[in-house]
């Protein structure tokens, strides 16, 4: 796979923070992340600024669906967004987290055709106190050319409800964790052993309807 293929999927992948856990039956959200990869020799910012804004929707209270756009890439003259369905598993009890799972897809059209990458995750969540939930899992995406065909990105986070309606969240990822991102856009930059590429998203999310 190409360097430039890499940068890209890497880019739009690191869009969103994670849904933890589903909304509520009802409860609709709008979501907003913005962060991206550590790049401190090659941007002044030293992340890359990668903004995304999105809604989401419980469809019952084991079932969210949702969905973004990506403002960044539209810079750079391609249509971006997602489609999401998370689905939790598990409830927390004790010391074992509730579990989540989600699946996803990437899509982007531009002057070089459409494209679509799928993902898949899990994440763990446990209850910090009344307010915050600290999380840990990963997600795959899988591309149709080149290797791997799979790229694994481990992550976790926290997210924290400041008001009743309102909820801040910061995710740290380690994006394609298992490729060679020595060469090209990244030039081996915040990898580990010339491996992937380190990440940091900080997200809001906004409720409406029926809040517990």
């Amino acid at each position: 796979m190409g360097a430039c293929v890499l940068g890209a999927i890497i880019l739009s992948a690191c869009s969103a923070t994670h849904i933890v856990r589903p909304l509520p039956r009802g409860t609709s959200a709008w979501t907003t992340s913005l962060g991206g990869p550590f790049l401190p020799d090659a941007v002044p910012t030293k992340l890359v600024p990668y903004l995304s804004v999105g809604w989401q929707h419980g469809v019952t209270d084991d079932l969210t669906l949702g969905g973004a756009v990506h403002g960044t890439m539209a810079a750079f003259g391609v249509a971006g967004g997602e489609l999401a369905a998370t689905r939790q598993f598990a409830s927390q009890h004790a010391a074992r987290p509730a579990v989540a799972g989600t699946a996803q897809a990437y899509l982007f059209a531009g002057k070089g055709g459409a494209r679509v990458y799928p993902s898949v995750g899990v994440v763990g969540s446990w209850r910090a106190g009344e307010r915050a939930l600290v999380y840990a899992g990963g997600n795959a995406i899988a591309q149709f050319s080149g290797t791997p065909a799979l790229l694994i990105n481990p992550l976790f986070g926290i997210q924290r409800t400041v008001t009743r309606r309102a909820a801040l969240q910061a995710e740290f990822k380690w994006m394609a964790a298992n490729a060679d991102t020595r060469a090209g856009v990244f030039e081996g930059e915040s990898s580990v052993r010339g491996r992937g590429v380190m990440a940091l998203q900080l997200g809001l999310t906004l409720r409406r309807g029926r809040v517990p």
